[in-house]
């Protein structure tokens, strides 16, 4: 029961959120990457967070009432979320996953997916336009403030870019034909790391490029956090993958490629899914599909689709930095925590830190907790792993299905190295892997191509939410075959990480 006090202590805080009290600079961090374990997981689903009373200390234990309902997690209507990935050929991503800052850059009113342009001379632009490079711009004489084409008067006509200094981030270049920012995308073809062996601690490509040994770690250089967030999606990329965090999300990270991944892998399709930080505490009055709901910060944000507010942010080009405060995925509105993330790219892996701080002054159970939730598209359902005695010695890989959340709720997995990937029918996934986890929860929802489904697991740890709790702890991202997986998860085991 959400007692008055607490009711009166959300409700302070959500003020002092509110009033700014918790913006801070963006700064480095330290390259030592923390292993404890922590986190919880992606609320949305009846997964673990299962709302009976007689098992608030065991999240995976789903409830029966709560497992059956043919929401799932994150089962919200599709007007609540965008489609489940976008899905496009292009590594780069749909218009939709793009930042806004990117969106007026391809517009596809000026230059069509072929490459054939809107028009062909003056004639097609009507009175007020001129064609330029197959684009209908408004003409100027000195500026373009009233003008619909761009903000730049450029040699008589209101264009998007002069240089590739007037296009936002390292990924986009200004097309000297279409005075269009267009992006640069992935190279056509899988970057092959040439490292014969690196010494303990680092990795091939962790120096940037495909012969150099590196730390994994976080950028040197921070950039001057603005005002306000702006846009909508941030990236990082590198010529081997590319990652997108949700600044509409509390900065949840929505979007993994790599050049042969036929887009996104990921599942953002509501404020649950994506791979998240989430947290679990004691019963105290929320609730979610009609059910009891333990207190549940969520990085995303809550079950009615309304996002968590990012506070922090900064890209600098090889460093994604986030703080946000999450809200409580079963309706108690914004809550005392505080979510940080740092990530970056290692040659093909992507490093992700995750911070948590609980500032609430009552004290909670110890559960069950995601460290982190991670979702991804359907069609990679394989859960695999190792399984056996001699561990990264190459034994035989294990693969199941895990239950059908709808019928048979979560399906607890034991496992003997730390990491698990979801695989497709042809081998092929993504993995996830995060020093001394040896236990999961997981389940598939729905079947492969209906709207909302989705493939889950989560590492599990337990341990309570208690004033002035920090937990903060590293994992590692990466696509390919379960065999190239577990090898590259094996040098990052080698080298102490």
């Amino acid at each position: 029961m959400l007692t008055p006090s607490k009711r009166l202590q959300i409700a302070a805080w959500a003020a002092s959120v509110t009033a700014g009290a918790i913006l801070g600079a963006c700064g480095p961090t330290s390259t030592a990457l923390e292993i404890s374990d922590a986190g919880q997981g992606a609320p949305g689903s009846d997964r673990v967070g299962a709302s009976d009373a007689g098992a608030i200390a065991d999240r995976v234990q789903v409830d029966r009432a709560a497992e059956n309902d043919t929401g799932g997690h994150g089962d919200l209507d599709a007007s609540h979320g965008s489609d489940t990935w976008p899905g496009d050929t292009s590594v780069a991503g749909d218009a939709a996953a793009q930042p806004d800052t990117a969106l007026a850059a391809v517009d596809a009113s000026q230059v069509d997916a072929a490459g054939t342009g809107e028009c062909a001379d003056d004639g097609d632009c009507g009175s007020e336009r001129d064609c330029v490079g197959g684009v209908c711009r408004d003409t100027c004489l000195f500026t373009c403030l009233l003008a619909e084409t761009g903000d730049l008067c450029v040699d008589g006509h209101c264009v998007d870019c002069e240089t590739s200094d007037d296009c936002a981030g390292n990924t986009f270049t200004c097309d000297p034909e279409t005075y269009a920012c267009i992006e640069l995308g992935f190279r056509p073809d899988p970057v092959q790391l040439e490292c014969d062996s690196c010494p303990g601690g680092t990795l091939c490509g962790g120096g940037g490029d495909t012969t150099t040994c590196g730390t994994p770690g976080f950028g040197a250089s921070w950039c001057t956090p603005g005002a306000s967030v702006s846009g909508s999606w941030s990236y990082l990329e590198n010529g081997w993958v590319r990652i997108g965090a949700d600044l509409r999300r509390g900065a949840a990270i929505g979007h993994f490629s790599s050049p042969t991944s036929d887009g996104n892998i990921l599942d953002e399709n509501d404020t649950g899914r994506y791979l998240q930080q989430s947290y679990y505490g004691d019963n105290l009055g929320g609730s979610w599909n009609g059910e009891p709901w333990h207190f549940n910060p969520v990085q995303g944000g809550d079950s009615d689709n309304v996002p968590s507010e990012v506070v922090e942010y900064c890209n600098d080009g090889s460093t994604i930095y986030a703080k946000t405060i999450p809200r409580d995925w079963g309706g108690l509105g914004v809550t005392p925590t505080v979510m940080e993330e740092w990530i970056t790219l290692a040659g093909d892996i992507a490093v992700i830190r995750f911070r948590f701080e609980y500032l609430g002054d009552w004290d909670n159970a110890a559960r069950h907790q995601e460290v982190p939730a991670f979702f991804v598209r359907r069609e990679l359902e394989n859960l695999t792993m190792y399984q056996g005695s001699a561990p990264w010695t190459g034994g035989a890989l294990t693969s199941i299905l895990p239950n059908q959340l709808e019928t048979a709720g979560n399906q607890r997995v034991d496992f003997d190295e730390p990491w698990l990937a979801y695989l497709n029918a042809d081998g092929w996934g993504v993995g996830l892997y995060k020093r001394g986890e040896d236990e999961a929860t997981s389940y598939r929802y729905k079947s492969i191509g209906e709207e909302t489904a989705t493939s889950y697991f989560a590492f599990l740890d337990t341990f309570a939410l208690v004033t002035g709790l920090v937990h903060d702890y590293t994992s590692y991202m990466k696509i390919g075959s379960g065999g190239e997986l577990r090898s590259r998860f094996q040098q990052l085991h080698q080298a102490g990480l």
